[in-house]
């Protein structure tokens, strides 16, 4: 298989490709309408155990994921020093797990903190990976 070299043809393609995606999560979510509209309960329908809802999930995951490593080098920010990043996890951890022990007035001390540190290891595993594409200060 031949590589695109022509401008022209790769945006053209990247079109094409932004038009599929489109197309396809519409159908998704006009599926996804529909089974509301059928009577199927909301929570039945925006549920993970709903294929189609588990797919247009992953799409939005991986949309999130991409964009990334293109939003990232756009900000010309410096890197952030590791500990720095560790810092900021720890404090998502502390905010979130407290919010969550407040919700479940409580009761819940191991659901709380597992809440915590999920949250806190997605927000903080999305800046480390931001900050894998940003320039280092001695570029």
């Amino acid at each position: 298989m031949k590589k695109i070299t022509d401008e022209r043809l790769i945006v053209r393609n990247l079109k094409n490709l932004r038009t599929s995606f489109l197309v396809e999560n519409g159908f998704i979510l006009f599926v996804l309408a529909y089974q509301i509209i059928q009577g199927k309960p909301i929570g039945q329908v925006i549920a993970y155990d709903n294929m189609l809802f588990l797919a247009l999930m992953v799409g939005c995951w991986t949309t999130i994921g991409l964009s990334v490593t293109v939003s990232a080098p756009m900000e010309d920010k410096p890197k952030v020093r590791p500990g720095k990043l560790l810092a900021i996890g720890l404090i998502i951890f502390a905010i979130v797990a407290l919010l969550f022990l407040l919700l479940l007035r409580g009761k819940h001390l191991l659901v709380a903190l597992g809440s915590g540190l999920i949250i806190a290891a997605i927000v903080t595993g999305i800046n480390v990976l931001s900050n894998h594409f940003r320039y280092s200060d001695k570029d």
